[in-house]
């Protein structure tokens, strides 16, 4: 499996990631010789305009590239310093005042390593989530894995209820991707095999996925068993997952939920999903062979508007793939 395809699987169909029920994507490796290329290429990121979303996450990739080991010139160290300073100043300021931000930057699992401010920062976020069930759903799963069963249980209702569900990923993804695409593309170290593949897009996917999937066990874990009141909740959630998740590990899950709380109807519609995604995730070694640099870039701007399956519906039209699989056709494991 190349770098890029094991980035752009990592939060779709993989068999392991949706048996672990959560999953990250790693980073694009970077070469050894490659590291203060890959630190110039965040700094002229971090230097241009950008809003607090992109700001925590590149702050966060200074930090980690600099801490990496290794000589840096001194110019570049102050360059690195000052800009980390800025960074730091605006995401601190802000933290509080942004969900997005506050959820992408929680430290609060496992909870028995929690660290200080943990719970003061799970009431700003179910204050700051309003109509976004999404971020309902993320307190709910941060209950469970704390014990606090009113909290769970409160925040179930109030994800099942919301008018609106929009996944952490799509933000950070978007924040990210345009920020880094005002960065120097050729700044960044390559392999033959991503040589084709712009940077921003590349970065930004693995990026999202590390920082944005959610703990997703802590919500599928009790749903399973669930029973009366918690179950419409339970299902009401998977609704929306199925509906309007970003990542085909949300698609799984719906059908979990739907297939151990006994709704046929509705499982059978998650597995017609996850059919369509398993036949066109079947061409992707022979897609990504086949993308050119323009095609890579409508794949990127497609998964920023819609997800995984939008993505994937884009480079199979541009390749002339087919989207749907013919009639009766059923993945190899179920046949």
């Amino acid at each position: 499996m190349t770098p890029c395809k094991a980035l752009v699987l990592a939060t779709l169909l993989s068999a392991g990631a949706a048996a672990a029920e959560a999953s990250s994507a790693p980073a694009p490796v970077d070469p050894d010789h490659g590291r203060e290329a890959t630190l110039r290429y965040f700094l002229a990121a971090a230097e241009a305009e950008g809003d607090l979303v992109s700001d925590a996450t590149l702050l966060k990739a200074l930090e980690l590239h600099q801490e990496a080991g290794g000589a840096l010139d001194p110019a570049l160290r102050a360059r690195v310093e000052v800009v980390r300073a800025e960074l730091a100043a605006r995401v601190d300021a802000a933290r509080d005042k942004d969900p997005v931000l506050l959820a992408t930057r929680l430290r609060c699992l496992p909870a028995e390593r929690a660290q200080a401010g943990c719970e003061q920062d799970l009431a700003r976020l179910a204050e700051l989530a309003g109509d976004n069930g999404y971020h309902h759903l993320l307190v709910m799963m941060h209950a469970w894995a704390r014990a606090d069963a009113d909290a769970f249980l409160r925040h179930a209702r109030l994800a099942a209820e919301a008018p609106d569900f929009r996944h952490d990923i799509e933000v950070v993804f978007g924040s990210v991707h345009e920020r880094l695409q005002q960065a120097p593309d050729d700044l960044m170290p390559r392999t033959q095999e991503t040589e084709a593949i712009p940077a921003a897009g590349l970065w930004a996917m693995g990026v999202a996925a590390a920082v944005a999937l959610p703990p997703i066990q802590y919500y599928s874990q009790p749903c399973r068993e669930s029973e009366g009141e918690l179950r419409e909740h339970c299902l009401a959630i998977a609704d929306q997952l199925l509906e309007h998740g970003w990542t085909g590990i949300d698609i799984r899950i719906a059908h979990d939920i739907y297939q151990a709380l006994g709704d046929p109807e509705r499982e059978a519609r998650a597995q017609a999903r996850i059919d369509q995604l398993a036949w066109q995730q079947q061409f992707l070694g022979e897609m990504e062979a086949r993308m050119d640099r323009h095609q890579w870039q409508a794949y990127f701007d497609a998964y920023a508007e819609g997800g995984e399956t939008a993505a994937f519906a884009e480079a199979a039209e541009g390749l002339g793939y087919p989207l749907e699989p013919p009639p009766g056709w059923s993945p190899p494991g179920r046949r």
